[in-house]
């Protein structure tokens, strides 16, 4: 042992005898916290000299720890600022104080009947009878050392406030209302009929116990060791993880009402994607999804230099896709735009202090309204279009009279936001630059979903607060994990992957191809007139962009998810970007036809979606041109029917919860009743 550990080891013990001295009773703790003994007998009888030096002679590298309540008269109030706790209340008031890793310990006089409590205010926890507590000059998991900001040696131990004794005995009054409802029988499990509701209130139990940050790798463990125990029989695991999950969202929005009214907001160091997302659930819930992408699109640039990936939110009016755009926003690397004007890239001005490219270089550009951008005069945004293809292309040169020829090489990602109408409304636009975007369809929100919003709202008034706090932890968590980021710690894709993930880019290049038809008829055998529709020009993209797209979307996926190589939670994403990249009239047409494994007819698909025989037949033709379904003759004069092709089938059919919700989408609905009506009109049918 080096002449550093023995100094070390000195002190420690040193501090030992002196806070036993003192009257504290102290046990030795390890790194993570743990006691490294059996600790229970010293919450009523001090340890003797004799045992603290045997224990730090035993353990030298060990941190010390003191047993707090009756034993050493004293109560610790422990503030986190990693979760938002703050010391407001305290200010003033010259008791003992310790700075932690995390935040402050306030040391009062013990006062009878104070035990433990978790959460008794936003990032505030208490330690009294039963509870320990880690003193200096211990050495945090952080690396920080456990300091005394008011030592105790110089500063007596107050007595405990008047607004920590309120905490406790609002949290007594809730536990309390809790209990009234709750039977310790339910601890024994149940049998089926009944295994939900109890699977719900264990599950609440259990959270209401536990730190929001603790929710997924402590209370879900227990709540699956319970089910399994003693469930009779026990709840699948995605029937139990439903009720957990559903439990979790009901619990984190009894939280967001409590939103500190504060433009001070301290992000802990260490800050895990669990609290994140958790920060996001309380104002957006049910938008993780749309959170991982956002992410992964701000890092995508510097996990990969070569393939830029540029992805557009598409969603209706309200829909968070602005809002989550705009969590990234304090990235440092991030630039925010509204929206694209005609000369955004380059000025025609003299000088290049104006122009966009440089500002932008290997940096994340978020363009919050492309709505705006398509909407301008028809030669403005061919010009945008035409500039972004040159730019992800690798090859903008562009001559002004008053600059000459102007040069630039600019690597950058793109997360823009945009309406379906938009898109639909100018799809001659969008084929000019679309190969170069991904897509993702924020899905339309269920009824739970919106009345969960209607709750956050009420409860919480003002959610800018809340929405401040969220976008921080997530700058502060993509600033970190692109800090650290270490191109050795992905491990190779698995040849199962990699031909799923071809097979998705397949998809996309066929499904938003280019398909110009005719129509034409002919008489059945019933002498009927059947209508059918030739394709007089198809133009499919090679899939290559797109799986280098797709490719370096997974690996920032993993990054952000903190996976070592693509999992199934990265390719459902990227299965639902894949659906999403195809036009919403024929995205929507799809869902109809993947929605069960069956043969499928024009009438049918007609009948479900609500528009003429006439539209369904085209799109579904066109589907079959691009080889995305398979179109089969019946004979005897009958109508053809379409199947999923089974290339594509794996995926598309285990896709029906987002394509059923996509279906449901009132605003693709009328947006497809209106192309169907310009059809009937004499519009364009190409």
């Amino acid at each position: 042992m080096n002449e550093q550990s023995n100094n070390i080891t000195k002190s420690m013990l040193e501090q030992a005898l002196a806070y036993l001295e003192r009257g504290w009773s102290v046990i030795p703790v390890g790194t993570d916290k743990k006691p490294l003994i059996e600790w229970k007998k010293y919450q009523t009888e001090y340890p003797t000299p004799q045992d603290v030096t045997e224990w730090f002679t035993k353990y030298p590298s060990a941190n010390l720890a003191v047993v707090t309540g009756r034993i050493s008269n004293i109560v610790i109030v422990d503030v986190d600022v990693r979760h938002n706790g703050r010391r407001d209340a305290f200010i003033g008031y010259e008791t003992v104080v310790a700075e932690t890793g995390n935040g402050w310990h306030y040391y009062f006089r013990y006062k009878d009947g104070i035990k433990n409590f978790v959460g008794i205010a936003e990032g505030i926890d208490i330690r009294g009878d039963g509870g320990y507590a880690i003193l200096p000059p211990s050495i945090h998991s952080s690396g920080k050392q456990y300091k005394w900001y008011r030592n105790p040696e110089k500063y007596e131990v107050l007595g405990i406030l008047p607004v920590v004794l309120e905490w406790i005995e609002n949290k007594n009054k809730q536990v309390s209302s809790q209990q009234s409802n709750w039977s310790s029988r339910k601890l024994d499990g149940a049998n089926e009929g009944e295994r939900n509701d109890t699977s719900a209130s264990v599950a609440g139990k259990l959270l209401a116990r536990f730190k929001p940050h603790e929710w997924e790798s402590e209370a879900w463990k227990l709540l699956q060791s319970w089910n399994n125990d003693k469930n009779n029989p026990p709840l699948s695991e995605s029937e139990l993880r439903s009720v957990f999950e559903s439990i979790s969202k009901r619990e984190a929005q009894k939280q967001s009402a409590d939103y500190p009214e504060t433009t001070e907001i301290i992000v802990p160091n260490n800050l895990s994607l669990d609290e994140v997302l958790l920060r996001v659930e309380r104002i957006l819930p049910n938008k993780e999804d749309l959170v991982l992408l956002a992410m992964a699109v701000s890092v995508s640039q510097i996990i990969d230099k070569k393939t830029p990936v540029w992805l557009m939110f598409v969603g209706v009016p309200s829909s968070a896709k602005t809002e989550v755009a705009r969590m990234i926003g304090k990235a440092e690397w991030v630039f925010y735009l509204d929206s694209l004007t005609e000369n955004a890239f380059v000025s025609g001005g003299r000088g290049d202090t104006a122009d966009l490219l440089p500002l932008v270089h290997e940096k994340c550009l978020i363009i919050k309204d492309f709505t705006t951008t398509l909407s301008q005069r028809e030669e403005t945004v061919r010009k945008i279009l035409g500039d972004l293809t040159s730019i992800y292309d690798d090859s903008f040169v562009k001559h002004s009279p008053s600059r000459g020829t102007i040069s630039y090489h600019s690597f950058f990602s793109i997360l823009g936001c945009v309406t379906p109408q938009a898109l639909n409304n100018h799809q001659r636009y969008v084929s000019q630059i679309g190969p170069r975007f991904l897509y993702y369809r924020v899905q339309a929100s269920t009824q739970d979903e919106v009345e969960q919003s209607f709750e956050i709202i009420w409860a919480v008034g003002n959610v800018q607060p809340g929405f401040s706090i969220a976008q921080k932890y997530v700058s502060a968590y993509v600033t970190k994990i692109a800090a650290a980021y270490n191109p050795e710690s992905l491990e190779k894709e698995n040849p199962e992957t990699i031909a799923y993930i071809n097979t998705l880019a397949r998809f996309i290049a066929r499904a938003r191809g280019i398909v110009v038809t005719r129509s034409g008829e002919f008489i059945n055998g019933q002498g009927e007139k059947v209508q059918f529709y030739e394709p007089v020009e198809i133009q499919i993209e090679e899939p290559f962009r797109a799986l280098q797209q797709l490719r370096v979307l997974a690996r920032s996926l993993c990054v952000v998810l903190g996976h070592k190589t693509v999992e199934k939670r990265v390719l459902k994403l990227l299965k639902d970007v894949a659906i999403s990249s195809m036009p919403a009239d024929r995205a929507l047409l799809l869902s109809v036809v993947a929605s069960e494994k069956k043969s499928w007819s024009a009438k049918e698909v007609s009948d479900v979606l609500g528009i003429s025989h006439r539209t369904a037949l085209r799109q579904l033709d066109e589907l079959s041109s691009l080889r995305v379904l398979h179109k089969q003759g019946q004979g005897a004069g009958l109508s053809n029917v379409y199947t999923v092709l089974d290339e594509f089938s794996q995926f598309l059919y285990s896709g029906v919860e987002f394509l059923s919700r996509l279906r449901n989408s009132p605003t693709v609905t009328q947006t497809t009743q209106r192309v169907d009506t310009q059809l009937e009109l004499g519009g364009n049918k190409s």
